[in-house]
């Protein structure tokens, strides 16, 4: 067993490690992270679906506008099921008993000698991960909204009327509904340490470990590590750049 500030250290670390890396998946600028291009490839689709040709592709845009709001709303369905048993689990004295006696036999909690339970009970673990599942749930929901607004968008502006100002509009918009779901995606990723953390700190610790090295590898353009970088709000040039492709 160890001291408890030793495990609210281990804790913090822990967390600020993978959200951390989390975080700067999305935030980073570079060609790098699959973040920053997947944003410019969503503009350049985006000024596509804007151009004079899109009725060709109608049939393109309502399908890939469908699997984004599917996919979010299997995930926020999924998620909100979750979060129902961690809720439900917090009321259930047989089940908080039972994780906490399991995390007992874990070397990195600490426990209190006068009662000689941890010092973190089960109860605070369930409420945080019931928080990662809300958060998740309204990022996810976030994206859906934002997706049936550009579906919208897409079709309002098209004809002769339209203006940069307006393309530029709906790609910040088309951007902003992939970051949400971005974010929620990661949020589903810090589930997994979390989930062991009811096992014991240690397997807090090993899960973190894991998750932020499995982001690095799949998160990530090895591709182009060492290249020309180029930044998420100017992608390859800039918006004039995307507007006068061919």
């Amino acid at each position: 067993m160890v001291p408890l500030w030793l495990e609210v250290l281990l804790i913090a670390i822990s967390y600020c490690m993978t959200v951390g890396f989390l975080l700067l998946s999305v935030v980073a600028r570079g060609s790098r992270w699959m973040y920053g291009n997947n944003a410019l490839l969503r503009k350049r689709w985006t000024k596509r679906m804007l151009s004079r040709e899109a009725d060709s592709l109608a049939l393109l845009g309502v399908q890939t506008y469908r699997n984004v709001i599917m996919s979010s709303s299997f995930l926020a369905t999924a998620v909100l099921g979750v979060s129902s048993f961690f809720l439900s689990s917090v009321f259930s004295k047989d089940e908080t008993e039972t994780i906490s006696r399991i995390s007992l036999n874990d070397p990195l909690t600490s426990v209190d000698p006068e009662t000689g339970l941890p010092y973190i009970s089960a109860t605070v673990k369930l409420m945080i991960l019931f928080t990662i599942c809300f958060l998740a749930f309204f990022f996810m929901t976030q994206s859906i909204r934002l997706h049936m607004h550009l579906g919208f968008a897409m079709k309002a502006n098209t004809g002769d009327e339209i203006t940069d100002d307006i393309r530029e509009r709906t790609m910040s918009l088309a951007v902003l509904g992939q970051s949400y779901f971005a974010f929620g995606l990661r949020v589903f990723y810090l589930l997994f340490p979390s989930v062991l953390w009811l096992l014991g700190t240690m397997w807090l610790v090993i899960g973190s470990v894991f998750t932020t090295v499995g982001l690095f590898v799949f998160d990530t353009n090895h591709d182009n590590w060492g290249k020309q970088r180029f930044s998420v709000s100017s992608h390859d040039g800039g918006l004039d750049t995307i507007l006068n492709e061919p």
